[in-house]
């Protein structure tokens, strides 16, 4: 015989119960996933060490990347997507990946790769091809970030930007 909480979890899950209202400056599960027809936070991804937590928030010219304190609840801008994009040809925030220490991303922008460190750092192009990059993977130590651009895998030390090829040949579909 199952147990009769099962019952009570199965039928509770499948009910619609009232969603707690948030006050104004507090992120809460409903704002995150709610459906409430505003602007809420997206592209969430926690920070390496597990106590920020990084979101846009914002469309057009007041989209910005913030940052959640985890321990404390508070949020701070940190980047304003479209100052970036003015003063910074050809940048845009696409996805972001955490640097392994929790001080910077790295930003997939129109196919290209970019550095920003936080908080509000300067961004750093570190490709600018013709090419897509694409599936971008930061190293464990946070020195060297490896790619895919035209079928083959390519490293690019962070600390300098020189970039290395690792194979040739690749092909489409073949891994």
């Amino acid at each position: 015989m199952r147990a009769p909480w099962i019952l009570v979890l199965a039928l509770a899950g499948s009910a619609t119960l009232p969603a707690p209202e948030a006050t104004a400056g507090e992120l809460s599960i409903d704002l995150v996933f709610g459906e409430t027809g505003e602007r809420r936070p997206t592209e969430l991804a926690w920070s390496p060490g597990g106590s920020e937590l990084g979101y846009v928030w914002g469309e057009g010219d007041a989209r910005a990347f913030w940052i959640l304190d985890a321990a404390t609840g508070e949020s701070r801008e940190v980047l304003r997507l479209a100052e970036l994009g003015a003063t910074h040809e050809g940048f845009s925030f696409d996805a972001y990946h955490w640097l392994p220490a929790g001080d910077g991303l790295l930003v997939e922008s129109a196919g290209d790769l970019w550095l920003v460190g936080l908080p509000g750092g300067e961004p750093r192009r570190l490709t600018a091809t013709e090419a897509e990059e694409s599936d971008p993977k930061v190293s464990p130590g946070g020195d060297s970030v490896a790619f895919v651009r035209g079928e083959d895998l390519y490293l690019v030390r962070l600390a300098d930007g020189e970039e290395r090829r690792l194979t040739t040949g690749g092909e489409p579909g073949v891994t």
